[in-house]
């Protein structure tokens, strides 16, 4: 009996032994992954940008060419995520298109990629466009 007891402690001291081998090796791989978490957070694509969510107004100022915001009107309805929910206005007055974005983007940066944009301004709770001249 009692080399079956030096037995059981002797299993409980190997137990602990690799639990603590395990332990460090865990520590180590956290210590290895964290600084690639960071480096990943670092690169977000969208860190610093305002994002946008829900219906946003976009008025694109005059001159209006109509070709042009036809290519606005197409390069919105690619993006993912983002709706056309209504275009209206007059040429002469400038012409809003609201939008409906479903999660948070940086529609400030897709506006600026869009070939037609010539320039982009957030003011109050829109944001102007302006067009490029053909």
């Amino acid at each position: 009996m009692a080399e079956r007891k030096s037995r059981e402690q002797a299993k409980g001291k190997m137990k602990k032994t690799e639990r603590a081998k395990l332990a460090k090796g865990k520590a180590k791989k956290a210590e290895k992954v964290k600084p690639t978490r960071e480096k990943a957070k670092k690169a977000k694509p969208t860190e610093g940008v305002e994002l946008y969510r829900g219906r946003v107004a976009l008025k694109i100022v005059p001159p209006i060419d109509f070709a042009q915001l036809d290519g606005l009107k197409k390069a919105l309805f690619e993006v993912k995520n983002l709706r056309v929910v209504v275009v209206a206005g007059a040429a002469g007055e400038g012409i809003q298109i609201l939008v409906s974005a479903e999660e948070p983007l940086p529609l400030l940066n897709i506006l600026r990629g869009v070939p037609v944009v010539a320039g982009v301004a957030r003011k109050g709770g829109e944001i102007q466009v302006s067009l490029k001249a053909r």
